[in-house]
């Protein structure tokens, strides 16, 4: 199981494009949005997010979600949280060219998984949403 894991990372940095490595302004945009969020940042985040999603979301509920967003990671993980890109994909997403990106979120002794769709266009956020629920880790 560990070689699988182990030759899925290296394959994935090998075959990804150079626009979405680590640092690339679309990793950032999403994990600045999650790092936003669990610091409570709710203008930094909402600044990540595309205006076709900002536009089609009520205004109270775009602040409820963001918040619900940011109390959830504060809750489901301890003080602290690293966020990683897993994987990503070129797509279309509402008819528009997008990037499908997973991240993983972790803390000392939680894990879980979130993703985001992408305007390949702005290179803000069409859509994010948790993947998995949360997982503890085993800890030898």
């Amino acid at each position: 199981m560990r070689f699988f894991v182990v030759l899925t990372i290296v394959f994935l940095n090998l075959f990804c494009s150079p626009t979405v490595r680590n640092n690339s302004p679309i990793d950032n945009t999403c994990k600045n949005f999650l790092l936003s969020l669990y610091n409570e940042s709710y203008n930094k985040a909402l600044s990540s997010m595309d205006n076709l999603f900002i536009d089609a979301v009520d205004k109270p509920e775009l602040d409820s979600n963001l918040r619900f967003i940011s109390v959830k990671l504060r809750n489901d993980y301890e003080a602290g949280i690293k966020v990683s890109l897993i994987s990503y994909e070129k797509t279309i997403h509402e008819g528009l060219p997008a990037t499908f990106l997973i991240y993983k979120i972790e803390s000392r002794s939680k894990f879980g998984y979130y993703f985001f769709y992408i305007n390949d266009q702005t290179e803000k956020i069409l859509l994010v949403s948790e993947f998995s629920r949360i997982k503890d880790k085993r800890i030898f």
